[in-house]
């Protein structure tokens, strides 16, 4: 739509894109101030307020009771303890990354189960990033697990090793 040769157009669109990027937009900025959760008519912008009030009420429930930890866990410390003795290993290794090797996906697995840890305290604590990181470890532990009867034992003989320990109270906070 430029006229020209092929590398004035260019130049001569870029120029238009940005001469209309300069130009502050009042209508836009006001209709935005309006009704900052979407533009559109009355009625529209209407429904997006009741769906946004909705939502909100919606996640401001009090927590289902069937979420609250129950019971005692095992204090974190114990169960990096535990992981780290059964691989020979000191504990602070527990949060480096090491290739070919499932010591931070057990880990994860047994903070989980025993210290009663949600995915993204585990993650902090193993400095694994998000509690996504800890849902792809799980995976792949538990697939390996399949078809690795020795890798099987071991998350056994780490269950029995840390039903045994002492535990601590539950403090109650939602999963």
């Amino acid at each position: 739509m430029m006229p020209g040769k092929a590398s004035r157009r260019r130049r001569e669109y870029r120029m238009f894109v940005e001469a209309g990027l300069a130009e502050t937009d009042n209508a836009f900025l006001s209709a935005l101030k309006d009704s900052p959760l979407g533009l559109g008519g009355e009625a529209f912008r209407e429904r997006i307020q009741d769906l946004h009030l909705d939502l909100l009420h919606r996640h401001k429930r009090k927590e289902d009771v069937s979420f609250r930890r129950v019971g005692a866990q095992v204090p974190v410390q114990a169960v990096l303890d535990a992981v780290a003795q059964e691989f020979g290993v000191d504990a602070v290794s527990l949060r480096r990354r090491q290739r070919g090797s499932f010591v931070r996906a057990l880990a994860s697995r047994m903070l989980l189960k025993h210290g009663g840890l949600t995915q993204r305290e585990v993650a902090a604590i193993l400095n694994l990033g998000t509690g996504a990181a800890i849902s792809i470890q799980l995976r792949t532990l538990a697939a390996a697990a399949e078809s690795s009867p020795r890798l099987r034992d071991l998350l056994a003989r780490l269950d029995r090793r840390l039903e045994a320990q002492p535990r601590r109270k539950a403090q109650g906070t939602t999963r």
